[in-house]
């Protein structure tokens, strides 16, 4: 019976050269965005993924590393060895593009920021005394100063103490 070795279908030259590629580089030419996250980057999508600047990685949700920008886009794009040297090297037949950002959607547009309204008042403060005077530790007199001069009070829906600008 005879085997057959399937053989890869780069060259030893494109592996090296796919290994040397500088994996932030590739990452910002096609389309991820990265993060600084101290000495580090992160891509948006992805932010337990930390690359250096030297290239070695680890994703922290996976538990996985290294310093192969091969091995990266292996699990990055969830691709085999072949595919991965060969999009590294610039010469896929077959490009994908990179997962959208969602957040960056119209759709997904936050909505413009709301005025901050002050909850309603309560008809009295007997809550907010106790909890600021026994709790807190707060001083009868400082609390009554500042209830008179209408720096806090007590909201009527979840009786929160409540402070005015």
């Amino acid at each position: 019976m005879r085997t057959t070795t399937r053989m890869p279908s780069f060259t030893q030259a494109e592996y090296e050269q796919a290994r040397a590629v500088n994996i932030l580089d590739y990452l910002r030419r096609n389309g991820y965005v990265l993060e600084k996250s101290g000495r580090e980057f992160q891509l948006k999508v992805h932010d337990s993924l930390k690359i250096k600047p030297t290239g070695e990685w680890y994703w922290h949700s996976r538990q996985i590393g290294g310093k192969s920008p091969i091995e990266l886009l292996k699990h990055l794009e969830n691709i085999g060895t072949v595919e991965a040297v060969k999009r590294l090297c610039g010469n896929s037949r077959d490009m994908r593009s990179p997962p959208e950002d969602n957040s960056t959607r119209p759709g997904n547009m936050p909505e413009t920021p709301k005025g901050f309204i002050l909850p309603e008042r309560n008809s009295t403060c007997k809550r907010l005394f106790a909890y600021l005077n026994i709790t807190r530790c707060i001083d009868a007199e400082i609390i009554q100063a500042m209830l008179k001069q209408r720096k806090i009070y007590e909201s009527a829906d979840y009786h929160n103490a409540c402070q005015r600008q």
